[in-house]
């Protein structure tokens, strides 16, 4: 895996953590549940410049309601 996109993954799992209170296991489930890995594997350059406070709230809100 490239390692921009290791360190922006990094981000979001930390940024899930703090902001939500979540231990680290969750916060790699989420991520690892959501539309994240596909994309980011798919479109590095477009999701690469997403912003990290925007999709960490997207993917906790789909985790949330079940998506």
């Amino acid at each position: 895996m490239d390692n921009d996109i290791k360190e922006y993954l990094m981000y979001v799992e930390n940024n899930l953590m703090k902001k939500y209170n979540i231990t680290q296991d969750l916060s790699r489930r989420i991520i690892s549940e959501s539309y994240l890995p596909d994309s980011i594997i798919k479109f590095p350059e477009e999701c690469l410049h997403e912003d990290i406070e925007t999709v960490t709230d997207i993917i906790y809100h789909d985790y949330l309601e079940g998506v």
